[in-house]
């Protein structure tokens, strides 16, 4: 089985944050099977395709071709940010916070 590549890992990353399946984003763009294959390292997108995926998730093109090295950086940062926030704003944030830091696994 051929490893993920990057831009395959990233998008079913965003995917999910999104709250989509491979269907909704495959959505008048491609077919669910296409998503399955980049998200599986079996295929790389067009440009095209690309910028058409990264539109509906909402995300800049770069977003998706970011190292993976950088993108864990990032989205280590992101959590700090919200883990930050909620336990400045309450309290008793410990269950939203595990909660997001469940949702980065």
């Amino acid at each position: 089985m051929k490893d993920e590549h990057p831009i395959g890992k990233k998008l079913k990353f965003f995917r999910q944050l999104n709250g989509l399946s491979q269907k909704d984003l495959s959505a008048g763009i491609c077919s669910q099977a296409e998503i399955s294959k980049i998200e599986n390292g079996k295929t790389m997108p067009t440009v095209e395709l690309l910028r058409q995926i990264a539109t509906v998730l909402r995300v800049p093109i770069s977003e998706l071709l970011k190292s993976d090295s950088e993108h864990q950086l990032e989205q280590a940062n992101i959590l700090d940010q919200k883990l930050s926030t909620l336990l400045r704003l309450r309290e008793n944030a410990f269950d939203e916070c595990f909660h997001e830091m469940k949702k980065t696994q």
